[in-house]
């Protein structure tokens, strides 16, 4: 906000139709009780949400909300909606207060809006401290309470979809398995960044459709784009650091009779289910929207993700020993990566992306869709041998290093930590 503000307010003193050098010092005053007021607002504010906040599920909501409400103005340019019809309604009357700091700036009716400036300034500081003094007292800021848990299902339907795994895989692996799909799909974090993925995602290349007029790659492989742009947000909380919200808890790996291999193993199995369920749940909401598909384009994007998936979770389990990094599930704003994993991240993407990309340069070359599947199904069949020497290496790294992991998942707040 400090910088949007200093760029205000050096535009706003240049331009010499707010009163050129003589009105600087007006303008800069404005700006200033401007940051001061919202600045008290914000503060107060925030010690609001906290409290009204603290129940998970509507957390989770509100943010998934204030997300989309980000989506709105790209929606109504894709709506071809006249803006100038509802200029008349946007709040800029002297009695509210961003109204008044921008009369006293342009410099029309000075002495009112400065009265009103002053007016908002002084119920913004006894919001912001009576706000403040009511965390001193309660001795709740920056805590987040957690409600009891009960038990872990109760509904059969789903607690059958965890035991799946045990009808299908053996032991020590199935339980390694129903682990992390039990322990993913309650943690607060990967369900929002897992509904992110398929309707936030949707959202973002859905304009593209609507706004387009001539075709490109994103509308005729609209499906494709989406998916891999889910499984990409998947990774965040997932297979590119597997063991963040396992914590300085991963020791325990360690010392138990399952190999860390079978650990990566089940893990990249759990990863990839929630992958294939992201994929089907884009498949439904691009069928809602009434997106035009068909059998080949549905066939693309499965194949597509599929493949993709092999060289992320390959990847993946590489950064997950060498560049581990713990993570809060109860923090949604946390960077899902270090700065390290992003810097890695943005260079080895493309390449890990660059076999399916070589299979849709085979299309275009030979004009042929039997080519295009063949080039995936070679691309998959490379994949599977890196993603075992991946994992191999990975397990290998895990062992000699694992004090170091566990070192660096333990760092940070927790009820487990080393600092």
């Amino acid at each position: 906000m400090l910088i949007l503000s200093a760029g205000v307010t050096v535009g706003l003193a240049a331009n010499p139709l707010t009163g050129g050098k003589a009105a600087v010092a007006r303008v800069v005053a404005g700006m200033a009780v401007l940051i001061v007021m919202n600045a008290l607002v914000a503060s107060g504010l925030r010690s609001v949400l906290i409290r009204f906040l603290r129940n998970r599920h509507l957390r989770q909501a509100v943010g998934v909300l204030f997300l989309l409400l980000a989506l709105v103005p790209q929606l109504m340019v894709a709506a071809h909606v006249d803006l100038h019809r509802y200029a008349h309604y946007v709040p800029v009357a002297l009695f509210w207060p961003w109204g008044a700091v921008a009369h006293f700036v342009l410099g029309q009716q000075t002495a009112p809006a400065a009265g009103v400036m002053l007016l908002f300034t002084a119920l913004g500081l006894r919001f912001g401290r009576r706000q403040f003094f009511r965390n001193l007292l309660e001795g709740e800021e920056e805590t987040s309470s957690t409600p009891a848990r009960g038990r872990a299902s109760d509904n059969p339907i789903v607690d059958g979809l965890y035991r799946l795994p045990g009808r299908l895989l053996p032991d020590p692996l199935a339980a390694m398995v129903e682990k992390e799909l039990r322990s993913l799909s309650r943690n607060p974090r990967f369900r929002m960044v897992f509904l992110m993925g398929f309707s936030f995602g949707l959202l973002v290349w859905l304009p593209r459709i609507w706004m387009s007029t001539k075709r490109s790659f994103v509308t005729d492989h609209f499906l494709t784009v989406v998916s891999v742009y889910a499984l990409v947000m998947l990774g965040q909380v997932s297979y590119w650091n597997c063991f963040a919200f396992d914590r300085v808890a991963t020791q325990f790996y360690f010392s138990a009779p399952l190999s860390i291999r079978k650990v990566l193993a089940g893990k990249n199995i759990a990863a990839g289910l929630f992958a294939l369920a992201e994929v089907l749940l884009v498949l439904a909401m691009t069928s809602l929207f009434r997106v035009p598909l068909n059998a080949a384009s549905v066939a693309e994007g499965i194949s597509v993700t599929l493949v993709s998936a092999v060289y992320l979770v390959s990847f993946g389990n590489l950064s997950s020993v060498y560049v581990p990094r713990p993570l809060n599930a109860e923090k949604m704003t946390q960077g899902g990566s270090g700065r390290t994993l992003n810097m890695v991240l943005f260079l080895v993407f493309p390449v890990v992306l660059l076999p399916v990309g070589l299979a849709f340069w085979a299309r275009y070359a030979l004009d042929s869709e039997a080519a295009f599947f063949w080039c995936l199904a070679l691309a998959l069949g490379i994949g599977m041998i890196l993603y075992w020497v991946a994992l191999d290496s990975a397990a290998q790294k895990a062992v000699r290093e694992q004090e170091k992991i566990i070192t660096e998942l333990s760092r940070g707040e927790g009820p487990m930590s080393t600092e």
